[in-house]
């Protein structure tokens, strides 16, 4: 893990890193990595070149400490190609990504206050998109995130993408999908509309 050094505050003109951890655990792609009351919690993603299996694993950053360690809660959902978004100041809500098998478009929330995961609930009405992964999930309030990304189902993706107001409600544990725009992407014809490309089943 590092971050990055603007200019002035290192040699020459431009941005430089600075490495600030080293560590096994933070060895992993196409995973989410949230800042939560002042931790990272990095969640999934893929552990190994070549593998198709996302990781269920969580593991907790502390900056202050440069500590990383495996959070022990239960049921931490197997993803990759996902994103997450802090939530009211106590919940990780783990939006969409791929399973191993599928791509989904649910809601999955760490209590960190009570280190337990969550299967929160659609509600009547949701429109929710066919499946969602390697798109973007952005925090407006505790009761809204904003959703861009490519939409597909197990083995295809589609040509263009949806902008998703995701509704929350914490109390109660659900939530349930706005569509807002479609956004049309312009892109070649590719392995990936019918396959996917050969090291990963989702790009």
């Amino acid at each position: 893990m590092a971050v990055a050094v603007p200019p002035g505050r290192a040699a020459g003109s431009g941005w430089a890193w600075r490495p600030v951890a080293r560590d096994a655990l933070l060895a992993r792609a196409f995973h989410s990595c949230t800042e939560l009351r002042g931790r990272f919690y990095l969640v999934g993603g893929l552990l190994a070149g070549g593998t198709r299996e996302p990781s269920s694993d969580t593991v907790v950053f502390d900056p202050a400490r440069g500590q990383a360690v495996r959070l022990g809660s239960r049921g931490s959902p197997p993803r990759s190609h996902h994103d997450a978004a802090p939530v009211g100041g106590r919940w990780l809500c783990v939006v969409g990504g791929w399973d191993g098998s599928r791509r989904l478009a649910t809601v999955t929330a760490l209590d960190t206050e009570r280190d337990v995961w969550e299967a929160w609930t659609a509600t009547p009405g949701d429109c929710p998109p066919t499946g969602l992964s390697s798109h973007t999930c952005t925090r407006i309030s505790d009761r809204e995130l904003q959703v861009a990304g490519r939409e597909g189902g197990i083995h295809t993706q589609r040509r263009y993408g949806n902008i998703y107001t995701l509704r929350l409600d914490p109390s109660a544990r659900t939530y349930w999908h706005i569509s807002s725009s479609v956004v049309p992407l312009p892109l070649c014809r590719s392995r990936d509309e019918t396959r996917g490309p050969s090291h990963l089943p989702l790009e």
